[in-house]
């Protein structure tokens, strides 16, 4: 497909049609909070410009992310990325959409930020990833989960993992998959 095949808004209609998207371009254009102005240079895709707004728009301190978002998966990007947009465009209560959820960082981002967050994926795995994120049991009902487990190991341990973990942290690894083969 080349880029005259594609139909883009003309930039004063988009305008028009959401005063939300005008703030944003004013607010990215004046950004300075950090010391430094945004730059603003135009791409063109086709004959159409399309505007790039090149700053610093978070700190350090505030690359730090939630730890519900410790899930690996590939080609996922850091949540300050979806939050920086959820805080720029949207409002508590909003919906917001990702129609390619993956591991779920955005929609753990709208959740996080008082949103009501929608998502969907062709890979039936992000609804596993990130189902449980979105609803995490209170820290109390997971002890009282844990204080039912029987935890004392009572088999045999691998040698051949002995070179790598004390025998308390071995027998530590070896109960959970005892308990879960148990069930299986």
């Amino acid at each position: 497909m080349t880029s005259e095949n594609l139909e883009f808004f003309n930039e004063t209609e988009l305008i028009k049609e959401d005063p939300r998207t005008l703030d944003f371009i004013s607010f990215v254009e004046n950004f300075d909070a950090f010391g430094t102005e945004t730059r603003v240079d135009k791409i063109h895709v086709g004959k159409q410009p399309v505007p790039v707004f090149i700053n610093e728009f978070w700190t350090s301190k505030q690359r730090a992310a939630h730890s519900l978002h410790e899930v690996s998966y590939r080609a996922c990007f850091k949540p300050q990325l979806p939050r920086f947009f959820i805080d720029q465009l949207t409002d508590e209560g909003d919906v917001v959409l990702d129609p390619f959820m993956g591991r779920g960082t955005t929609l753990i981002e709208a959740v996080l930020r008082n949103r009501s967050a929608a998502g969907c994926d062709i890979n039936p795995l992000s609804e596993v990833i990130c189902a449980p994120r979105l609803n995490p049991p209170p820290i109390e009902k997971v002890s009282r989960r844990l204080d039912k487990l029987d935890l004392v190991f009572d088999g045999e341990l691998p040698l051949e993992l002995e070179v790598f973990f004390s025998q308390g942290n071995l027998e530590g690894i070896m109960c959970p998959q005892r308990i879960l083969f148990r069930k299986r």
